[in-house]
């Protein structure tokens, strides 16, 4: 009797022990990370975290830098002011806030103080400005440190109608692809609109440099013409020249230029 509750008791403690070690290896193989592991990587998922706040947050101010950099270059180049000083046909003084801008239209030529016609394009640059509101969009600046620039005022370019009306050349040598000159300045001598009501009017730029008399570009007659020059590659072509009126160009006098080394210019 005692002998048969004694196996019993061991058969008992055997399948208690069995339990037990089944329980404990289960438990090994999903025991759950220690505290210390818990806290390893909370630290290094934050990290990561800041890491890429941090980036985009540099992202940001850099978008945000440029954005203003932008505007500030677009603020610097288009504004809108006061025509408070009329110097001659094509330069004129603007307000920006509390500075005096000087303005030099660009693309055009107007007739110098003392050449004919530059009394009457100075006032005709007065009447359409003078004392009012205009947007300049800046171009360049020139070597007197002057803004090169469009003057837009009530939805028209003023640049563009003095030409049109008259009073002023298109300037080729630093507008030389500008169609809307050419073709306004061509429109306005075949009606004989303002300066081209005289027969041979003489360019601002001869007139400064001493030569007064009239420019063979002037000429209405091709067949008078004897050179001409490439805007692009500022070669001189004769007349008997194959490339004599081709290309971007315009007549000239025989000493402009570079020679061509076909025609000899």
């Amino acid at each position: 009797m005692f002998n048969s509750h004694a196996l019993r008791l061991k058969q008992l403690v055997f399948s208690g022990l069995s339990i037990l070690y089944s329980v404990s290896s289960e438990t090994r193989q999903e025991r759950p990370p220690t505290l210390p592991k818990l806290r390893s990587r909370c630290d290094t998922a934050r990290k990561d975290t800041l890491l890429l706040v941090r980036k985009v947050g540099a992202m940001r101010k850099l978008l945000f830098l440029l954005l203003v950099g932008l505007s500030a270059c677009h603020a610097a180049a288009d504004f809108t002011g006061k025509v408070v000083g009329i110097s001659d046909g094509d330069t004129i003084t603007v307000l920006n806030g509390a500075e005096q801008v000087k303005v030099r239209l660009d693309g055009i030529d107007c007739p110098e103080k003392g050449q004919p016609w530059g009394t009457k394009a100075k006032q005709a640059t007065a009447k359409a400005c003078f004392g009012k509101l205009v947007t300049v969009i800046e171009k360049d600046t020139d070597r007197y440190g002057r803004t090169i620039g469009i003057i837009e005022q009530d939805g028209e370019n003023l640049n563009l109608v003095l030409v049109q009306e008259g009073h002023a050349w298109w300037y080729r040598k630093y507008a030389a692809g500008n169609k809307s000159l050419a073709a306004a300045e061509n429109a306005a001598r075949q009606d004989k609109r303002g300066l081209w009501q005289d027969a041979s009017p003489i360019p601002p730029w001869d007139w400064r440099s001493g030569d007064r008399e009239p420019s063979p570009e002037m000429s209405d007659d091709p067949s008078e013409l004897t050179h001409w020059i490439n805007a692009d590659s500022d070669k001189r072509h004769r007349k008997s020249c194959r490339y004599f009126g081709k290309g971007n160009g315009r007549p000239c006098k025989a000493d402009e230029g570079i020679a061509c080394k076909i025609c000899g210019g």
